[in-house]
């Protein structure tokens, strides 16, 4: 019995945690496709942990814990999922990683691939066909002396398809050994949240590398220098980097998500803290200069040192700022404008959140009261340059879409008033997905791809009456509610979506 699935991660691949502290992957297993740029493709990059087949899920082979008796067996409790990178946490607070390690992603050195597997252009599932920019990371970048089966930090065919754990290193203070308790990937990078409520990343994430107030001249203070070490020192960028809590005004973080070029962390106490990780989610490929905030991605105004809110002037000042978790302000009002201004006054109170996830530019929560926000790129943020959090609307205007079936190939389009109430949410590159306290899934963004199991001619139907509207994902609840239960956590990769469900009768 492989038990009942606990934990879901999507990204190019899939990744299960179940609750016999199993892991089982299914999906890509090289590191083509996904828009191309970055490293040329590597045909083992390792991201499933396993052999066998691609397209079905299949049991990772885990080592032995590393902190526990010859007796114990290692058990995971979550999993996260990078581009081409899969991290894992244990009970014990152990964390393992693998699959491609182009950029340090693992935090530990992969094994050098086959030199002469490499190819210089690569093209997705949709056809997409784009080449490298370059040829890897700095010293291990294939230039070198390194040879099929070297160790490598880092490097275009540096990867490793078994789980191994990371030395997660010591308390800078205490000189305490980490330990674990939440995982996130990014598309090049990896964050831990340990025990003791502080955040560690390794890969490409200048999240937490500078502070806001550095002098210019400071150890710290070149943004540009700093970014070109991650990406040129394969050694530097996957050696895991401590941020304390003092970061996020002493709170304890309990979760983090990573988009494709942000961080947004959600503390014990229903804070919310954002940064940018400095780069572009395509290792540097797109050959654009990082932007502070692009989008509104961050949630939160330019608000420097000086207390003054300046345009968005890409100086070191602001860059350095975007680099800093600063806390998002979620407040406890009323849908309209004012009260999602960004203005910090004493006739608001923020509310608390419990929920957070981050899309390729954007970010959605979900507060104690049953509400979701989000902030950022497209129809899914705020109109305004800042970006500031804006309540989605589930309780008016809200189309019933079925997904089409054998008898009906269009699909049927409601209209209805409700007052849900939201329990978790989910983000994907450009949608998002809302499950309520009765187990309905509604879905905001992009569905073209048929994340919100919506067929294109009822999806187009549904946009064109009403563009803002949310759409309640009759798919899920119809099929959960006939076939399984109800839907507990959604799930939201780049391009596809699922969700974890009740069985009813259990």
């Amino acid at each position: 019995d492989a038990g009942s699935v606990v934990g879901a991660a999507p990204a190019g691949h899939t990744a299960l945690v179940t609750d016999a502290g199993a892991l089982y992957t299914a999906g890509r297993n090289d590191s083509a496709g996904g828009g191309g740029h970055g490293s040329p493709p590597v045909a083992d990059a390792g991201q499933l942990g396993r052999g066998g087949a691609t397209n079905v899920f299949e049991k990772v082979q885990t080592p032995e814990p590393l902190s526990a008796s010859a007796l114990a067996s290692t058990f995971l409790t979550q999993v996260a999922c990078g581009r081409y990178h899969t991290a894992a946490v244990t009970d014990l607070g152990d964390v393992l990683t693998f699959g491609l390690n182009d950029r340090g992603q693992l935090g530990r050195a992969g094994v050098f691939g086959d030199p002469d597997a490499k190819k210089a252009c690569g093209c997705d599932s949709g056809g997409n066909c784009a080449c490298a920019e370059s040829d890897g990371a700095g010293e291990n970048d294939g230039k070198t002396a390194l040879k099929k089966g070297d160790a490598c930090r880092g490097g275009w065919a540096c990867r490793d398809g078994h789980a191994r754990f990371v030395d997660l290193g010591t308390h800078p203070v205490s000189d305490e050994p980490h330990y674990g308790s939440f995982v996130a990937a990014g598309r090049y990078s990896t964050v831990v949240v340990t025990a003791a409520g502080d955040v560690l990343t390794w890969g490409l994430n200048a999240c937490g590398a500078f502070s806001a107030s550095d002098d210019d001249d400071g150890a710290t203070s070149n943004v540009d220098a700093f970014l070109r070490r991650l990406t040129d020192d394969p050694a530097f960028a996957s050696t895991p980097r401590f941020l304390s809590k003092d970061a996020f005004g002493g709170s304890t973080v309990e979760i983090a998500a990573v988009g494709y070029v942000h961080v947004v962390f959600l503390t014990k106490d229903g804070r919310v803290f954002t940064c940018d990780t400095g780069f572009d989610g395509y290792a540097g490929g797109l050959g654009k200069p990082y932007a502070p905030n692009e989008d509104g991605r961050l949630g939160r105004a330019f608000i420097l040192t000086d207390g003054e809110t300046k345009s968005v002037d890409v100086d070191e000042a602001t860059k350095r700022w975007a680099l800093t978790p600063g806390e998002v302000a979620v407040f406890d009002a009323a849908a309209d404008d004012d009260a999602s201004s960004g203005s910090d006054s004493n006739e608001k109170t923020k509310t608390s959140v419990v929920a957070v996830d981050a899309g390729r530019c954007h970010a959605v929560l979900a507060d104690e009261k049953g509400r979701a926000f989000a902030f950022g790129c497209g129809a899914l943020g705020g109109s305004e340059r800042e970006g500031f959090p804006r309540p989605l609307d589930l309780s008016k205007d809200v189309v019933v879409v079925s997904a089409a079936s054998e008898e009906d190939e269009t699909g049927t389009e409601t209209e209805t008033e409700r007052a849900p109430f939201a329990v978790d949410v989910a983000a994907g590159e450009y949608f998002t997905l809302v499950t309520t306290k009765d187990g309905s899934v509604f879905a905001f963004g992009d569905g073209n791809s048929g994340q919100f199991g919506i067929d294109k001619a009822s999806l187009k139907t549904a946009r064109d009456e009403n563009p803002n509207a949310a759409l309640d994902v009759e798919w899920f609840r119809s099929r959960v509610r006939n076939d399984v239960g109800r839907v507990l956590v959604p799930v939201a990769g780049y391009q596809h979506a699922a969700a974890i469900v009740e069985a009813y009768g259990e």
